[in-house]
């Protein structure tokens, strides 16, 4: 083995854990928007549009989705984790 190859493999390791990070960077953005969206539909649609659309059961579906997504993000974080694999 020469330098040129070590050198070589920590590049790969190095952009490996870079891709590794971005994708759990990109899946925690667009489960914190596909959560989120709903819950600021309902409260814009409360705020200024027709309220009698609003029913008690559509008003805690996206609050329950809220929820439901805050206690999967750990289970990502530590999934994707080395030392928890």
């Amino acid at each position: 083995m020469n330098m040129k190859s070590l050198q070589s493999n920590a590049d790969a390791d190095k952009e490996s854990a870079e891709i590794k990070i971005l994708k759990i960077a990109m899946t925690i953005t667009i489960l914190f928007l596909v959560s989120w969206t709903p819950y600021g539909v309902v409260a814009l649609i409360g705020a200024f549009g027709d309220r009698s659309l609003l029913s008690p059961v559509v008003t805690m579906i996206p609050a329950i989705a809220c929820k439901v997504v805050s206690c999967i993000n750990p289970w990502i974080y530590a999934i994707n984790h080395p030392r928890f694999r």
